[in-house]
């Protein structure tokens, strides 16, 4: 979507935002007298147009790109004379500090509309939505509308996680997957468990591990977390490569020994083609074991004589 639909479709929800505010209940105040303090006049053409005074508040740095559209999409149209346009970021999700913040915006700027995001924040949002009712709030969430002034929106992407999902389910190798999410609130918990249901619908033996950062944008954070999520990864296939490498050596020790004995040659072809197929999975579980060279990209193939009649001998 390019910058001028995004800002469009700001404009919109800005604009429910009011009309929401404007179907409220009596609250002993004068409406018409608020919304004369929080709009700013500009003459045009000898006409006077109101300008929205807009505030946003954002849990996360405006460098997240989430938060990151919404500001630019306002800042756009602030450029364009449509609105005033201030805001604040890195509040964060501290016991109290997104209210205090939407509280000091209210009584500070008395603006028409406060922005924001209230993932994480919900409570308080709508809290303090309540004692300031003709201030439309606008706000990203997971949970519905309600009046007078609290109107809602959200980023409905749980139908391309699934689709996301199918093609790891197709890929994995060692069917697991890893999932990075920021905070478990129900819109991030949608997203992750339509991400599974995707990969498990193409491979029902896939299973997820799933770290959560407590933030919406903490790029260090996450990548410790997919670091851990992988080193757990590694560590479970070395393990279990491990368990299984002991009793195949044993299988491979007394075939050996069996075929130093004497016996029928249909019975020693038996323990060769014993022998060959122990060794061919002692094989796969030593390259499992090497794991660390296929996810660095540095796996090398090796160049070896064989005899062709062997292979198909023992198809």
């Amino acid at each position: 979507m390019k910058r001028s639909s995004i800002g469009k479709a700001i404009a919109s929800i800005a604009m429910i935002g009011i009309a929401l505010t404007a179907c409220g209940g009596n609250t002993g105040e004068d409406t018409a007298a608020v919304t004369e303090e929080t709009t700013a006049a500009t003459e045009t053409a000898g006409e006077t147009t109101e300008v929205l005074s807009v505030v946003a508040a954002y849990s996360s740095a405006i460098e997240e790109p989430w938060d990151g559209v919404i500001h630019e999409a306002l800042q756009e149209m602030a450029d364009a004379g449509e609105i005033t346009y201030k805001y604040i970021d890195k509040i964060g999700y501290a016991s109290g500090a997104f209210e205090r913040a939407l509280r000091q915006i209210a009584e500070e700027d008395k603006p028409a509309i406060i922005m924001g995001d209230s993932f994480g924040n919900e409570e308080s949002a709508r809290k303090v939505a309540l004692d300031y009712p003709n201030i439309a709030f606008v706000m990203g969430s997971g949970g519905g509308p309600a009046e007078p002034n609290f109107s809602v929106f959200d980023n409905w992407i749980h139908e391309p996680a699934y689709v996301s999902g199918i093609l790891a389910g197709s890929l994995t190798k060692s069917n697991v997957i890893g999932i990075v999410g920021g905070i478990p609130v129900p819109e991030v918990n949608r997203i992750v468990n339509a991400f599974i249901a995707g990969a498990q619908s193409v491979n029902p033996k896939v299973t997820a591990k799933i770290n959560f950062i407590n933030s919406w944008f903490d790029p260090a954070a996450a990548k410790e977390a997919a670091d851990a999520a992988n080193k757990t990864k590694g560590e479970f296939l070395a393990n279990m490569s491990h368990e299984i490498r002991t009793p195949m050596n044993a299988i491979l020790g007394l075939t050996e020994l069996a075929l130093r004995q004497p016996m029928t040659p249909k019975l020693g072809d038996y323990l060769g083609k014993v022998q060959l197929a122990a060794k061919n999975l002692l094989g796969i579980i030593n390259d499992i074991l090497d794991l660390s060279k296929v996810e660095s990209g540095k796996m090398e193939l090796e160049i070896t004589d064989f005899n062709l009649d062997d292979v198909l001998d023992n198809l």
